[in-house]
């Protein structure tokens, strides 16, 4: 066990039971949301102040994009995580009273903030997302259908631990426009589009209005986008994906996670100590992109990102509680099904094995995203609580958009009985020291067991 990656020791009832059943998960696999906060603002914020609001996010530097990878500069085949002709129908948690719309297919902003401070006076007009060489214009070719399903894919896994739906469907005004105070359905949308809609340019990757997400009526119809331009982002999805968080989370509020060099000079956005980076610093550089609360060394800003969001956003009830012998057993369906599930802030999630026949089983846990937030550690015990193993590899960078070990693997003996997989987001070293803490280690997980024949 490495002194670096300690255990969490998980709050479980020991329940010791017979059961014919080979091999059974306990937890209830569809998440409930909790009661949605409804934020009161007694007034809502004219434009005219809300425009010192409006924050303008720097580009990758020369020494990131020349760290690139070659794979990402130009890179091959990107996995579908549906059919092509599904791209359109993306939704991460339907009916959630919250909604981020990742608007790909083009808009037009005709009045407004946006207009007033970067159209000068005259419509904007952001086109729609194509890959770069494009040749269709309005067609979205497979590779193009690809890439905006990962990009979904890093949004919704960045926000999966509240009841938010992140989405490619076009909703409704009323799911995105907030009526007054007490409407609980609003949101925000995220046009992504290859190169700035004005002139002259702001060169930067994104633009987003500071705590824009509960504003209320007219100023919120005009002005409630967030902006990401891939073009200096060179259409890296990891980098999209995390650029669109990064400018969701200044709606909810967030400000830059910077650091303050040894001299005493401040940097804005800290790109983080390999492999990790805050989503609200300058997460181009690291494959662990996680929400902060500035617990690095030399942080300038201790806001708690996780708190600030949840100000907002309800969490979603925890798919498996720590306390296993609360429900029923659902069952696999053979050895090696796939268990999912979410891991939410300071959450652990536990499922139990029985086993009658005894011999060697391959436990593996992996983010369901790739690259994710969450840094899996997995704590495997017996029914009587006995520490059977704890696995949480240490984390490295590879480059920039990969890291190796955010996964957990083990091959157990195990013998004939119930056991117990206790799964959690894994920190790694002294946050004060290069490393980083388990704090922002959220995201959706799969877990499959399978004997060893």
């Amino acid at each position: 066990m490495s002194p670096h990656r300690p255990p969490v020791r998980c709050r479980w009832r020991r329940v010791v039971t017979a059961s014919a059943a080979v091999l059974a998960v306990v937890g209830a696999p569809s998440p409930t949301p909790a009661p949605h906060p409804v934020p009161i603002r007694t007034t809502a914020p004219s434009e005219s102040r809300a425009a010192s609001r409006i924050v303008a996010d720097a580009v990758p530097s020369a020494a990131v994009l020349r760290a690139l990878p070659d794979a990402a500069r130009r890179p091959g085949h990107l996995p579908r995580l549906v059919p092509t002709a599904r791209t359109f129908e993306l939704a991460s948690r339907p009916g959630a009273p919250l909604t981020v719309y990742l608007d790909v297919t083009g808009h037009t902003v005709r009045d407004g903030l946006w207009v007033d401070s970067y159209g000068g006076g005259a419509a904007v007009e952001a086109p729609a997302y194509e890959e770069p060489g494009g040749r269709s214009p309005g067609v979205v070719s497979a590779r193009e259908a690809a890439w905006i399903q990962q990009v979904w894919a890093g949004v919704a896994d960045d926000f999966a631990a509240w009841d938010v739906n992140v989405t490619t469907i076009e909703p409704p005004e009323s799911d995105l426009v907030r009526a007054d105070d007490h409407d609980p359905r609003y949101g925000v949308r995220v046009v992504v589009t290859r190169a700035e809609p004005w002139t002259p340019r702001c060169d930067c990757s994104g633009l987003a209005w500071r705590g824009l997400f509960d504003d209320v009526g007219e100023v919120n119809r005009r002005n409630g986008i967030v902006w990401v331009f891939t073009g200096v982002l060179r259409s890296v999805p990891s980098w999209v994906a995390a650029t669109a968080s990064h400018e969701i989370g200044h709606a909810f509020g967030l400000r830059h996670h910077g650091v303050r060099t040894p001299g005493g000079a401040a940097q804005e956005y800290y790109t983080g100590r390999a492999p990790w980076a805050p989503i609200m610093g300058a997460p181009h550089l690291n494959p662990v992109v996680q929400w902060s609360r500035g617990d690095y060394a030399g942080a300038d800003n201790d806001q708690d990102d996780l708190a600030v969001i949840g100000a907002h956003a309800s969490p979603v009830r925890d798919d498996y509680p720590d306390d296993p012998g609360l429900l029923g057993i659902v069952p696999l369906r053979g050895f090696g099904s796939t268990v999912r599930g979410v891991i939410g802030p300071g959450d652990v999630d536990v499922f139990s094995v029985l086993v009658v026949r005894p011999g060697r089983y391959r436990i593996a846990v992996r983010p369901a995203v790739r690259p994710s937030a969450l840094d899996v550690a997995v704590d495997v015990q017996s029914a009587l609580g006995r520490r059977l193993a704890w696995v949480a590899p240490w984390t490295r960078r590879q480059d920039s958009v990969t890291s190796l070990g955010t996964d957990a693997k083990r091959t157990l003996r195990l013998g004939v009985g119930r056991h117990f997989i206790g799964i959690t987001g894994a920190g790694q070293g002294d946050p004060q020291a290069g490393g980083y803490s388990s704090y922002g280690a959220i995201g959706a997980w799969e877990a499959t067991v399978t004997r060893v024949r």
